[in-house]
């Protein structure tokens, strides 16, 4: 079908029932209130400078207020609330992750920024028709404006983060709700731009769960082979040899040691592959990875300074860390370690700062959404002096 530039495609998507026309005042107020009374106290008793953002007395206002209004929101909107309670912190650490809180909804979509906009990567058969497409308003409200009404829902540090998490919490219809883009029935419409230079609109109703859902992804796997860094994305780390570039590939996706696959035994391949190859670059790419333990990288890094002792391996020619948005954390701290030996860092700019807080605790108190994480202590990953916002 050919469509005319200008033109309004509209269609109807029944994803699921949401089940929920109106919103149900909470039936725990009492509990809400006091998960809120011992959220504000950690985030003042352990975070190290609370206040460097927002005036406590802006953020006590704004506690106050909640709390008054716990008893006439429904339990989603009071997660919601609180995690822009966190986000008054200003650093990333600091948040109540919704992403991860229950009882959510989401609309079938995955979204994706990229240079030129929001797309669509992945969606289910029933809204198939929005996959490749730039996502442009939400009921229509422009996605730049909606961005701004959920800006202070998110903990976040710079642009890259904020757009970065904003691609789960874009499908959150509680988040849009609280943002009064929807009502609590969560039905949206998407539109979306398409090939002609015209607009798509699809009508979505949000799932209850994603849980067994079938994923169509853009462009199918069989017609565009993902990328190398997009492979076996369920592995924390994978390591592999390109021959005819002559290039060691390390795709770090979790700062963390895996179960199955010691790190230790992956650093020894890549020894294994310096020592006994001819090797142009080595790449440690941290693109998505939203951290974890730094330390783990260190044994490689210190591999790599004997190497460059004995003449075997140059840093500064042949060390590479590419990083993008979904980098943050402690990948940020191995992307400023790379760097400080000499290495080059390509790719976009991280969701972390060089220098920001860091070092999460959970706060004690079990929240109807998760523990909230907070930042315990000032991270200085490069000059104390470097107040840029992103590597």
């Amino acid at each position: 079908m050919r469509f005319l530039k200008g033109d309004l495609l509209v269609l109807l998507i029944v994803a699921l029932p949401a089940g929920v026309a109106a919103q149900t005042p909470t039936n725990q107020a009492s509990a809400w209130r006091e998960d809120l009374r011992t959220l504000s106290e950690n985030l003042v008793r352990f975070h190290p400078n609370a206040f460097h953002k927002t005036p406590q007395s802006d953020f006590e206002n704004a506690v106050s207020a909640l709390d008054q209004r716990i008893p006439l929101l429904a339990d989603t909107d009071v997660a919601v609330e609180f995690s822009r309670i966190a986000a008054l912190i200003g650093d990333a650490h600091t948040n109540v992750y919704l992403a991860q809180a229950p009882g959510l909804r989401r609309y079938p979509l995955r979204l994706r920024w990229f240079s030129d906009g929001l797309f669509v990567t992945d969606a289910t058969p029933g809204v198939a028709a929005a996959l490749g497409r730039q996502l442009r308003k939400i009921n229509g409200v422009d996605i730049g404006d909606v961005m701004d009404r959920i800006r202070g829902i998110i903990s976040h540090e710079n642009s890259q983060w904020l757009r970065h998490v904003a691609e789960d919490y874009l499908v959150i219809p509680e988040v849009l709700y609280n943002a009064r883009i929807v009502d609590y029935s969560g039905a949206a419409r998407f539109e979306f731009g398409d090939e002609a230079g015209g607009t798509v609109a699809i009508d979505i109703l949000p799932l209850q769960s994603l849980s067994g859902v079938e994923w169509i992804r853009h462009p199918s796997p069989d017609d565009v082979p993902a990328p190398l860094y997009l492979r076996d994305p369920g592995l924390d780390y994978w390591v592999r040899y390109l021959s005819a570039s002559r290039t060691v590939f390390f795709k770090y996706n979790v700062c963390r040691e895996s179960p199955g696959l010691p790190m230790s035994e992956v650093f020894a391949q890549i020894f294994n592959l310096v020592d006994t190859r001819t090797i142009d670059r080595l790449i440690v790419d941290m693109r998505g990875n939203g951290g974890g333990n730094s330390s783990l990288l260190r044994p490689l890094i210190s591999g790599l300074q004997v190497r460059a002792i004995n003449g075997r391996f140059n840093a500064a020619t042949q060390l590479y860390g590419i990083i993008d948005s979904g980098s943050f954390s402690a990948a940020v701290d191995n992307a400023a370690t790379i760097r400080v030996v000499s290495g080059t860092l390509v790719g976009e700019p991280t969701g972390g700062k060089p220098n920001g807080y860091g070092e999460v605790l959970n706060s004690g108190s079990t929240l109807r959404t998760r523990k909230a994480g907070i930042s315990a202590r000032e991270c200085c990953r490069s000059s104390p002096a470097n107040r840029r916002r992103a590597f």
